[in-house]
């Protein structure tokens, strides 16, 4: 017959050797798990969704920046340019007085100046007709060339010449007009 023990033979005996592997595995997964949960912990607070975005909200705003400057940038170089265009158009009237000062011959004395918008009048005098005549042909010279290469002197007239009997000088006014 055969026997049937319900209570048991008595404790069974595990093996030491399999029993210490077991107990090293699970305090390495323990020290794996906490490592990895603070790692990620780290890694979300410093990469998280929240944190990103703002990174995003500030690179957006640095371009943005750099478009106001460039937009700037490009506005005051327009600028520059269409000054430099304006002041091509214009006379340079230091320039153009000190060439009239060049051509006046000796003898000849200015007595008034007017600039204006398109022109200049011109008031000499002298004690003879002669340095009048030199002044008006160099005049005349001057803008002769002028017209050719760059048209400073349109046309000059002469509005009037007088003399006067008392102190025996001449006067004569001049009006240069400019393109």
């Amino acid at each position: 017959m055969n026997e049937i023990n319900l209570v048991g033979l008595g404790p069974k005996k595990y093996d030491e050797k399999k029993l210490r592997l077991a107990r090293i595995a699970a305090i390495t997964a323990l020290f794996l798990t906490g490592f990895l949960s603070v790692g990620l912990f780290f890694l979300n607070t410093r990469f998280s969704i929240a944190s990103i975005k703002r990174q995003q909200t500030d690179v957006i705003n640095q371009i943005s920046s750099y478009d106001e400057r460039i937009a700037k940038i490009t506005i005051v170089n327009a600028r520059v340019s269409e000054i430099r265009q304006i002041r091509k158009q214009n006379i340079d009237y230091t320039k153009f007085i000190q060439t009239i000062l060049g051509i006046l011959p000796e003898g000849l004395s200015i007595s008034t100046l007017e600039i204006e918008e398109k022109g200049v009048g011109l008031s000499v005098s002298s004690s003879s007709l002669l340095p009048m005549s030199d002044f008006i042909n160099e005049l005349l010279r001057f803008s002769a060339e002028n017209s050719k290469d760059n048209p400073t002197v349109s046309k000059v007239t002469i509005e009037s010449i007088s003399g006067s009997s008392n102190t025996g000088d001449f006067s004569m006014t001049v009006r240069i007009d400019m393109p």
